[in-house]
């Protein structure tokens, strides 16, 4: 079995997507239903117990508005994994769509060989396995295992989300490679097609004009993709965007607290592990946006690299071209630019911002912003 395999598979156990091989069954989607529907039942059973718990054994003892992040932490949490769940298996058409038109044509940078990649998965579940472990060891040394319980739903989906965002940036990188692949045609299309000693342009039989034209129509296929990936994920990324947010200002109010007012937490006192839990736990809500928002600038720069290649092409066409087919050549070309530029990549969380590096500071600012206003309400 190889990595991209392990993934799937684990995606589909934690119900993050439903089967989407090409020979799945009826048989295979309703089991998968069946399975993704009683997961979304024990989940809600746990999180109303655990929730019920906290607010009698945790929640009396500890700061009101350290314990409202804390809940708004895990609902949102919970909220993210159990629509995305729902939403994807049980109206997964526009999924399925997604699915076979990012897999076009068994096309070389086909998407499961995206997920194949080893040192990325590995390094990528060490660190979401290290933070979950992190935590488990401290609260259990520190509080004891049975208030730890209350929170180990909390890891799950913490894991939960974290395979959401490795899935994510792989279909995202996917599409990088397909527009990779797509640029790669189109210069050899052009290569063949000039005459090098005046670096002018004229068919011959090894570039057709029929073969620039299919180009054409693959660059609309590929582009098209991009709001049909907001469609499908937008909300998603917006849940995901928000619990990171949550996550970052409540570690960082908590070891704030801390080290400003020098406060004990819930009758610990703070060490170097508990300031170390804090910072992975920072880090990882951090780590999340930085992934999504490096793969969707990924896709906008290989975007413009093929506006950019058929400017420099056309540059080279003579004003009048000589013959109908250069002509023809000609217009195919501006068609591309045209494609290109009415077409270009904007990824969107739900219509409410752009995903990309800008959405960064955006982030900062907010967190910043919130942790001042939490800061001052802490008793």
């Amino acid at each position: 079995m190889n990595f991209g395999d392990l993934t799937i598979y684990l995606c589909n156990i934690l119900c993050i997507i439903p089967p989407i091989t090409c020979r799945q069954s009826k048989s295979i989607k309703k089991v998968h239903h069946y399975w993704t529907g009683s997961v979304t039942v024990i989940v809600l059973i746990l999180f109303c117990l655990t929730t019920y718990n906290r607010l009698l054994k945790v929640y009396n003892v500890m700061d009101p508005t350290i314990s409202f992040l804390d809940q708004l932490s895990e609902t949102s949490f919970t909220l993210t994994n159990l629509l995305t769940s729902v939403e994807v298996t049980f109206f997964s058409r526009s999924f399925q769509d997604f699915f076979r038109k990012l897999s076009y044509n068994g096309s070389p940078s086909n998407w499961i060989d995206c997920l194949n990649r080893g040192k990325f998965f590995m390094a990528f579940n060490l660190g979401l396995l290290v933070t979950i472990g992190l935590d488990m060891t401290y609260w259990s040394r520190t509080v004891g295992i049975g208030t730890y319980i209350l929170y180990s739903l909390r890891a799950f989906q913490f894991y939960q989300n974290g395979l959401n965002i490795y899935l994510l940036v792989c279909f995202l990188n996917c599409l990088k490679l397909q527009l990779k692949l797509y640029k790669r045609k189109l210069t050899k299309y052009v290569e063949n097609s000039r005459v090098i000693e005046s670096n002018l342009f004229t068919p011959n039989q090894n570039a057709s004009v029929e073969d620039l034209n299919e180009l054409r129509k693959k660059q609309c296929e590929l582009l098209n993709l991009v709001p049909h990936f907001n469609r499908v994920f937008g909300r998603n990324i917006l849940l995901i965007m928000f619990n990171c947010i949550v996550v970052a200002i409540l570690f960082t109010s908590i070891a704030l607290v801390c080290i400003m007012k020098k406060m004990d937490f819930q009758g610990i006192q703070p060490d170097t592990c508990f300031y170390l839990l804090c910072s992975a736990w920072i880090t990882q809500s951090l780590t999340f946006p930085i992934m999504l928002a490096y793969a969707c600038e990924a896709v906008v720069t290989e975007a413009d690299k093929i506006l950019s290649l058929s400017i420099d092409y056309l540059n080279d066409f003579p004003v009048i071209p000589k013959t109908s087919e250069l002509q023809i050549v000609k217009e195919e070309l501006q068609m591309i630019c045209q494609q290109a530029q009415a077409k270009r990549p904007v990824f969107s969380a739900g219509g409410f911002f752009v995903v990309n590096y800008t959405m960064l500071g955006m982030m900062i600012g907010s967190v910043t912003s919130y942790i001042i206003v939490v800061l001052q309400f802490v008793k």
